[in-house]
């Protein structure tokens, strides 16, 4: 499980109930620190609330006392403290915070495991296509290209964009060359935008550069005008030309059989009125 970086606590934890009751003991410093550790490592393990190192290795008392650097027999009365205010349950050993869901924001929680995921996929996919094009065509861009701005090096990385198709990694040469004669600005969080679109959404290069081409036909080109096409399509849950293609098709077909409509019924109009 990957960790996370933040948990949540209350502004007024201490004006719960049972914290008042702990606040109240002449222990209540060393419960206090000891609750405080044990919720942040529950976020670091990030497990949903069981302090479980793997499948096979949970946390023991031992083990908690010395991850926190605090005595045993502190941390066993802390535990049975917390057990007692039902804080803390022991299910065949395993030490768990059974409102762990309640009060942390476990949705938020999966969407930052996800995310590090499809990062990670990302980077692994652009180091695997880094050492296919060091084989290959890295010698020539190098001998041709020796001083590179940051502009050209955003086009050249969009040269260099990946899409996967049969599981053969082809090189989308056309995206940046629409993208510069559509005349819409790229920062590189815009392009990390479009990228996104591939990686994380499904969608394939042809798509990308058919947004390029039907946002360079518009009245006044931008990159808004660009996501917007891009977010239409995603909400339709398209990830292939072809489904592009067809929703063009019947969107056409619509538009004629709605203009023919409007000249039988203007026809309509003339003959009964005769003119």
């Amino acid at each position: 499980m990957s960790e996370i970086k933040w948990i949540k606590i209350k502004t007024d934890i201490f004006d719960d109930e049972k914290m008042c009751l702990i606040d109240a003991s002449p222990d209540r410093d060393a419960i206090i620190v000891i609750w405080i550790k044990l919720i942040t490592l529950a976020g670091k393990l990030n497990t949903k609330g069981v302090l479980t190192i793997s499948k096979n290795i949970v946390y023991t008392d031992e083990m908690l006392a010395q991850t926190f650097h605090r005595p045993l027999n502190t941390v066993r009365m802390a535990l049975e403290v917390f057990e007692k205010f039902g804080m803390v349950e022991k299910i065949d050993g395993v030490i768990m915070l059974p409102n762990w869901e309640k009060h942390q924001n476990i949705d938020g929680m999966e969407k930052i495991k996800e995310q590090n995921r499809n990062r990670a996929a990302r980077h692994r996919q652009k180091q695997k296509l880094l050492a296919q094009n060091n084989e290959s065509n890295v010698t020539d861009n190098v001998m041709d290209n020796v001083t590179v701005t940051h502009g050209n090096a955003l086009d050249k990385e969009l040269d260099k964009d990946i899409e996967i198709n049969n599981n053969k990694v082809m090189i989308s040469s056309s995206l940046s060359e629409n993208l510069k004669n559509s005349g819409i600005h790229l920062t590189d969080k815009s392009h990390q935008q479009l990228l996104d679109y591939v990686g994380l959404d499904g969608m394939s290069f042809d798509m990308l550069n058919r947004a390029v081409e039907k946002t360079s036909g518009s009245h006044k080109p931008s990159f808004n005008y660009l996501i917007a096409i891009l977010e239409s399509w995603k909400k339709k849950g398209f990830t292939s030309i072809e489904q592009v293609d067809e929703d063009d098709r019947k969107y056409k077909e619509g538009k004629k059989s709605r203009q023919q409509n409007d000249k039988t019924s203007e026809q309509e109009v003339r003959d009964e009125w005769g003119f």
